[in-house]
């Protein structure tokens, strides 16, 4: 009788958890933890920016709401660095507008607190999931001579213009 093949292990989905309340960050951070997702969690726009320089993750998490650098704020930020990674919204006082903007700024998500029990792990989840193929295409786009990065949304649209421009020389 063979032994079973060991199967490869998959990564926990790793994610940054933004939100300027305390107990509602804390009380996100426990339900993803406890859902299987490696979480860092910060108290503002201002902290994950930094974080985002130097470190990676499969998605980000963040209220919209928050003083100095709001979720829609970090949004752009995200995208100016990387197409790929996911971005989650929520907001306790969902608005129109708001969820106008999430949506011309390509996140994924826009959830509206208090949430259903289960309902945010298994939106990051799959979020970061859907980032983990998306950067394997680009991998394999790269490896096959083509490395344009192709952006779906105004904010990655803005980040290649902006990119764009600074290489012109007049």
């Amino acid at each position: 009788m063979s032994e079973p093949k060991p199967q490869p292990s998959i990564a926990p989905v790793r994610a940054l958890l933004v939100d300027d309340d305390a107990l509602v960050r804390t009380a996100f951070h426990r339900e993803l933890v406890q859902a299987g997702v490696e979480v860092v969690p910060v108290d503002s726009g201002e902290a994950a920016a930094l974080l985002l320089e130097h470190e990676r993750f499969d998605v980000v998490v963040s209220d919209i709401m928050m003083p100095g650098m709001s979720g829609l704020d970090l949004l752009r930020t995200v995208r100016a660095r990387d197409l790929d990674v996911p971005v989650i919204l929520m907001t306790g006082l969902p608005m129109v507008e708001s969820a106008a903007q999430a949506v011309e700024y390509g996140a994924l998500r826009y959830l509206t607190k208090p949430m259903n029990p289960g309902e945010l792990p298994a939106a990051v989840k799959r979020a970061g999931h859907m980032a983990r193929v998306a950067r394997a295409a680009r991998e394999a786009q790269h490896l096959g001579g083509d490395v344009r990065k192709l952006a779906a949304d105004r904010a990655g649209l803005e980040a290649s213009f902006e990119r764009a421009l600074d290489k012109l020389k007049v």
